[in-house]
């Protein structure tokens, strides 16, 4: 009878014991599922943000918000033609009104198309942009003169009268919200352009880069500010490393992580520099044929998949403006 009862105990704990494990299992699956839900509700908030690239004559990217509110643009493209179809892209996609324009720097790539968006948007169209950004746009540079770029393209680009200019100025550190989502402006002066804002969303942690750090795209040097640039590109990805920002749109190519965007930027930067400063030498000048073999063995050392047709001698400019800075640097 005592064997019994033991055994019986010994069940019964048993049994108690599947069943606190069993329960303990059904609340650990659940709670499992929630953040399971919640993983996926915020990829399905990431599908909030779409793409238009224009053909690989330019291959620019422009994308788009949906917020609760209306429609986000971010660049508007260079052709009058490619704003167009960026519009009937976003007009498929639903059926909400565009409501503003965030432009990532001053390069006409990026807001020759605004006379287009601007149009379509159902009242007047918010603009945010830097104030390096305003005084480009207003003074007709977009990388090269706007007047040479119409001449170029004729009617499919605009008079630089008919680009509005950004009405929203903002400063390094801006926090703000449209349509119910909140962005986060980061202002840099000379860097890839004359002044370069990157939009950030920190309630999905993603950000639209621009120029500042292309995917298997030549970067623009020819400012002659590529030393600040690595600055800025270092102490960017570090920025968005302790915001979390796991994912970037580039201007140009694919979205990627902020490391392997920005660390391609800073490779490239750092090699050129670096070929440069050894073919200087002594001489402090550059030779044609030297100019030539680096030229050559950046072609060989990098994946360039996403070079535009629009800046055909971008490798060349790139390195007589380092030398230049090199020269500048030395003299110090």
């Amino acid at each position: 009878m005592v064997a019994l009862s033991r055994t019986k105990f010994l069940f019964l704990g048993v049994s108690v014991a599947l069943v606190v494990w069993f329960s303990w299992l059904l609340t650990a699956s659940s709670k499992g599922s929630q953040e399971l839900v919640f993983a996926q509700d915020r990829v399905r908030d990431l599908s909030i943000i779409r793409n238009y690239s224009s053909p690989n004559y330019a291959q620019v990217n422009s994308y788009w918000i949906e917020t609760p509110r209306g429609i986000v643009v971010v660049d508007a493209q260079l052709f009058l033609s490619q704003a167009r179809y960026l519009i009937d892209e976003i007009q498929n996609d639903t059926d909400q009104s565009i409501i503003a324009a965030l432009i990532t720097h001053p390069h006409a790539d990026h807001f020759a198309g605004l006379p287009v968006v601007a149009n379509a948007a159902a009242k007047e169209l918010l603009i945010y942009a830097s104030k390096g950004t305003y005084d480009e746009i207003k003074s007709g540079s977009g990388g090269r003169p706007l007047s040479k770029l119409k001449e170029l393209y004729g009617n499919d680009f605009p008079d630089a009268t008919e680009i509005p200019l950004p009405n929203r100025i903002v400063q390094d550190g801006d926090r703000f919200e449209i349509g119910g989502v909140t962005f986060e402006a980061r202002v840099m002066e000379n860097v890839d352009s004359p002044s370069s804002s990157i939009w950030i969303l920190p309630d999905y942690n993603v950000a639209f880069v621009g120029d500042f750090a292309p995917d298997r795209r030549t970067p623009s040097l020819r400012g002659g500010t590529s030393a600040n640039y690595l600055v800025q590109l270092k102490e960017m990805r570090k920025l968005l490393q302790e915001q979390e920002i796991v994912k970037i749109y580039p201007g140009h190519g694919q979205p990627g992580t902020p490391e392997n965007l920005i660390d391609q930027t800073i490779s490239y930067i750092t090699y050129i520099r670096t070929q440069v400063k050894t073919a200087l030498g002594d001489d402090r000048e550059l030779s044609d044929s030297e100019a030539a073999e680096i030229e050559a063995s950046i072609k060989d050392s990098f994946d360039l998949k996403y070079d535009t047709l629009l800046l055909p001698r971008i490798t060349e400019i790139n390195i007589s403006a380092i030398a230049e800075e090199l020269k500048a640097e030395n003299k110090l």
